[in-house]
């Protein structure tokens, strides 16, 4: 208690000793200082009676602290020891010095209303603001302040707290003219049509002919209607799934004409933005939006979406954590974030797998991702591209083709995706269909040598389509046959057609033992079987038109009648 009764607690009372203080902290900064430190010298000069002591300079320092009489004359202050007395006042000393620093200085209300304005007509609108701060804290009952600093506000698009100050400058002053008309041009401009169709009412009330309402009045009723008409289009298209983005736009546009600060009226605008997928068009509006109201949930969304379907996902993901900051329980912000981090697991596994040759593991892979966002083209369209190539590997021409065919939905100029298809043709012979796509992968890269090249590899495999079909001659499936398998027919083939074994048929099972032979010497060497698979000529005597290439190396066998060579090759 004996702390609480040094705390000043208002403005003094003591006619001539009257500080010049208005403020509590202002008595202690200016009054409360110096009798501290006279009460505390006169302790410590050792005056007889410590009691004595301690209340005289209790007095002093109350009198000239400007507090009122009736505290100087408690009795408590002649119940304490000297060294109470000390740790009481210095605590007092203690507090005076933080308020002093604490304070604030005087400032006179029409020089800073003065600087404001100043500030203003330069465009400085935060110095502006700060000025008439300092006016409302100088003359908090005026109402001229808050009017003026609401118009700094609303240059620097803070339309909420430009709001407030209107509301408080007609609170103090409610004959307030301007600022009920500014109020009127800003509710208006921000939608809220309500609102300033009250604040129209009571200026007529004030002026019954004020023009500005008026005119103000003609304006709402119009953004008003075009707003109603929106939020029906609105409700009956998303119950229709589909948005009639030119009417509603229409709308829209009479809405922001009207209302250019209109938060709702740009959401609806961002809606139309991202159904048409003008993705840069929705982040350049949730930007003007955002910077009103920082805290805006369905324009963090939608902004985080778009940075999505743009293939930004950092990006994405850093606008939904940015939301689930300011509401940790948002349904469809969680509920995004969640299948973003779930589309970047599943990607990340399948490059895994395609990159360590895992290409079956792959393919399953970057099906599970292409299920995340189904429309989300961008991506998907990469994870089509890949999950082509895998099929490539796997030779599974009709797979590859179809997956290619679904990324150049998406982008149908992609030339990769148009040689990836042509390839696929290839491997199942379809060699017009292979020439169609490469020839408009040409289109659109005229000087792209790999695109020429495979053209004239398609020319070069028509040309040899009626080629021996060495797949046939093993009794192989072309597109399912493995190394193993090649090599297991070839033994077979070989040891049936070995002319040691077809003596009463010696000049056929040579000739099938060397088409084998040929055969295995083309499909049995990785390089070659590529080329061959490709359409590609195969150099002269190895394999390329038939004749002994398969003959060179491996175990001799030896015809027993008329000592032939032939060479039987286990790989």
């Amino acid at each position: 208690p004996h702390l609480m009764l040094l705390a000043p607690t208002g403005s003094a009372s003591l006619g001539k000793q009257e500080p010049s203080c208005r403020l509590p902290a202002e008595c202690w900064a200016h009054n409360g200082l110096k009798p501290l430190s006279k009460a505390l010298r006169l302790i410590d000069d050792g005056t007889p009676s410590p009691h004595s002591a301690f209340a005289t300079a209790m007095v002093m320092f109350l009198r000239l602290a400007g507090l009122p009489r009736e505290f100087r004359q408690w009795s408590w202050m002649d119940a304490v020891s000297r060294s109470t007395a000390r740790l009481v006042l210095l605590v007092a000393l203690f507090n005076g010095v933080f308020a002093e620093d604490a304070s604030t200085p005087s400032v006179d209300a029409g020089k800073e209303l003065q600087a404001g304005d100043a500030a203003v007509s330069t465009g400085e609108y935060t110095a502006a603001v700060k000025h008439y701060t300092n006016a409302i804290n100088a003359d908090p009952k005026s109402a001229l302040p808050y009017s003026k600093r609401a118009t700094a506000y609303m240059q620097r698009k803070e339309n909420e707290r430009a709001l407030r100050d209107l509301f408080t400058a007609t609170e103090m002053d409610p004959t307030f003219m301007s600022a009920y008309t500014n109020r009127v041009r800003l509710q208006r401009s921000m939608c809220k049509y309500n609102s300033a169709l009250e604040d129209i009412d009571k200026i007529l009330e004030l002026k019954p002919d004020h023009k500005t309402a008026m005119s103000e009045k003609e304006k709402i009723m119009k953004g008003k209607g075009a707003m109603n008409v929106a939020k029906q289009m609105v409700q009956r298209l998303k119950d229709a799934k589909m948005i009639d983005s030119p009417a509603l736009q229409k709308q829209v546009g009479v809405v922001l004409e009207v209302s250019p600060d209109c938060v709702e009226a740009r959401l609806m605008q961002v809606e139309v933005q991202f159904t048409t997928k003008d993705y840069g068009g929705v982040i350049s509006e949730t930007g003007r939006i955002l910077k009103a109201e920082p805290g805006n949930m369905q324009a963090l969304l939608m902004r985080g979406r778009s940075y999505l379907f743009m293939n930004d996902n950092e990006l994405a993901m850093r606008h939904f954590r940015e939301a689930l900051k300011f509401d940790p329980e948002h349904d469809a912000i969680k509920k995004e974030y969640r299948k973003v981090k779930n589309l970047e697991k599943r990607a990340s596994k399948a490059k895994e797998a395609y990159d360590k040759g895992r290409f079956q593991e792959a393919v399953e892979a970057y099906k599970s991702a292409l299920e995340v966002f189904p429309d989300h083209a961008l991506a998907n369209q990469d994870f089509y591209k890949h999950l082509g190539n895998c099929y490539l590997k796997l030779r599974q021409p009709d797979e590859a083709v179809q997956a290619c065919t679904r990324a150049l939905e998406i982008n149908g100029q992609d030339v990769d995706m148009l040689k990836s298809r042509a390839e696929a043709h290839i491997l199942a012979e379809r060699w017009q269909e292979a020439m169609n796509d490469a020839n408009q992968a040409r289109q659109h890269a005229q000087n792209d040598r790999s695109v020429l090249e495979l053209l004239q590899r398609i020319e070069r495999a028509q040309k040899v389509a009626s080629r021996k079909d060495y797949y046939k001659i093993l009794g192989l499936n072309k597109l399912s046959a493995t190394a193993s398998d090649i090599k297991k027919a070839y033994k077979k083939l070989a040891l049936k057609w070995h002319p040691d074994k077809n003596s009463d048929n010696v000049e056929e099972a040579e000739k099938m033992f060397q088409e084998v032979a040929e055969a295995y010497d083309v499909l049995g060497d990785e390089d070659k079987r590529s080329r061959y698979d490709r359409g590609e000529d195969i150099e002269e005597g190895q394999g390329g038109g038939g004749g002994g290439g398969g003959f060179q190396h491996g175990h001799p066998f030896f015809h027993q009648g008329g000592g032939q060579r032939f060479t039987f090759r286990y790989g």
